[in-house]
């Protein structure tokens, strides 16, 4: 599965929004979830100037989200 990365505001502040869809099939669902949970335990414990900060996680059952701080002037491919 791939995720989309939104621009949004979150309590007044520019945030990027990290949303993927889980997959219809609930064996894959459930594996991809976990995933994206480990994904959002590892980034709530890092604190680094150059590791984005986790603000927020979101979860209904075809998708799961993380709120982070917004990078503005960078890509990943840069």
């Amino acid at each position: 599965s791939s995720a989309v990365v939104w621009q949004g505001v979150w309590c007044g502040a520019a945030v990027a929004v990290k949303l993927l869809q889980l997959p219809d099939d609930g064996e894959r669902r459930s594996a991809v979830a976990v995933d994206f949970q480990r994904e959002a335990a590892a980034l709530s414990q890092l604190r680094h100037p150059a590791i984005v900060q986790l603000l927020g996680v979101a979860r209904d059952e075809r998708r799961v989200a993380l709120v982070t701080e917004l990078v503005r002037g960078c890509t990943l491919y840069a």
